[in-house]
């Protein structure tokens, strides 16, 4: 993201976008705040905004933009030592307009600077859109803003369900300028510093079996490792002498976080799944992992438990789509592959809170 926004003679625009509770939120706040760094060869100053927009489905551009210009003047002075003009001082009545003739300005006081855009959780502006609050305009706005300000970088974030609609028809070629990234969930080392170091640094120690319990548990989602994290330093408060943990301590914290019944933790998947049919699919992993005692099977045997409402062809793509969208994990050859959770932790949740799928 910083070598993509941050470098080159122009800005340029990323979609950043993956499940819910893959860690989209916090990519974005540690690259506005620990990221941004001064680019030595092009010897100019970086600064940026992050700007969430998850409570705006019900915002129209007034709102969104209004509130938007006083954060960004507010960091603009901070980062600047300079006068920001204020959203009330222009006559102009279009926001689009005030807006960009405010960001405009800002910028020409520090002309040698990159500025960077971030519009996390972007899916509340699409669903403004969908409520009939934002206009379209509002989202071919951002191609013009880039070209207008050469200076500019923008970043968005949003869920896989925000982002399919993004990518539809309905939306054709809007964002074509910007390039799509998909979140990844944390390998070895990036587990390692989320989960590992920061207890090192209080002289306990994970075993090494642990820590790739926790990886196998969570699926290498920061949101969740960093819940065991918690957990475990809950844990270390209670028994201020303990210097290990094991498997034994980490499965307690789960089966504790799976009996809380913390439905928060694990309502994304209703936002996530796109019809009825992922619905269905989802439940007969779970019935069928709980029936032959392990976390994976086979995709003929899926089919066969859903043949009376899908065809193996539908399932299959279904399948592919729970595949693509980071919640299921694809295993052996293409002809008869197994399926299990991504996130061994939700497939545990939804085993013990069946309800979910009777909702």
């Amino acid at each position: 993201i910083q070598e993509t926004l941050c470098n080159g003679e122009l800005g340029k625009a990323m979609v950043l976008y993956g499940p819910l509770r893959s860690g989209k939120s916090s990519i974005c706040t540690n690259f506005v705040e620990h990221h941004i760094l001064f680019d030595r060869h092009a010897r100019r100053p970086i600064w940026g905004i992050l700007y969430s927009l998850i409570n705006a489905q019900w915002d129209n551009e007034e709102s969104i933009f209004s509130e938007l210009a006083g954060r960004f003047c507010k960091k603009f002075v901070a980062q600047f030592q300079l006068t920001a003009p204020r959203w009330q001082d222009y006559e102009e009545s279009d926001p689009q307009d005030r807006f960009r003739l405010l960001v405009q300005e800002c910028v020409a006081q520090v002309p040698h600077s990159r500025l960077i855009l971030v519009l996390d959780e972007f899916g509340g502006a699409i669903e403004s859109f969908e409520n009939k609050t934002l206009p379209f305009r509002f989202f071919t706005f951002w191609r013009e803003l880039l070209y207008e300000v050469p200076q500019l970088s923008l970043l968005f974030a949003l869920p896989t369900s925000a982002y399919n609609l993004l990518s539809s028809t309905k939306f054709s070629n809007v964002f074509s300028f910007a390039q799509n990234v998909k979140v990844r969930y944390l390998d070895e080392i990036g587990a390692q510093q989320l989960l590992v170091d920061p207890l090192r640094e209080q002289h306990i120690e994970v075993h090494p079996t642990t820590e790739a319990l926790a990886r196998r548990l969570t699926g290498g989602s920061p949101y969740y490792m960093t819940m065991l994290g918690q957990q475990l330093i809950e844990l270390l408060n209670r028994d201020v002498y303990r210097q290990l943990i094991t498997d034994d301590e980490l499965l307690a914290i789960v089966e504790q976080i799976i009996q809380e019944n913390t439905g928060n933790n694990f309502d994304f998947l209703k936002l996530e799944l796109q019809n009825d049919e992922e619905h269905r699919i989802l439940e007969a992993i779970v019935e069928l992992t709980w029936q032959i005692k392990q976390s994976k099977v086979q995709s003929k045997v899926i089919a066969d438990r859903l043949k009376r409402s899908m065809s193996i062809y539908e399932v299959r793509q279904h399948l592919d789509r729970l595949r693509d969208g980071l919640i299921l994990d694809e295993i052996g050859p293409r002809s008869n592959p197994y399926y299990s959770f991504k996130i061994e932790l939700v497939r545990r949740w939804l085993l013990r809170h069946r309800e979910f799928f009777a909702a």
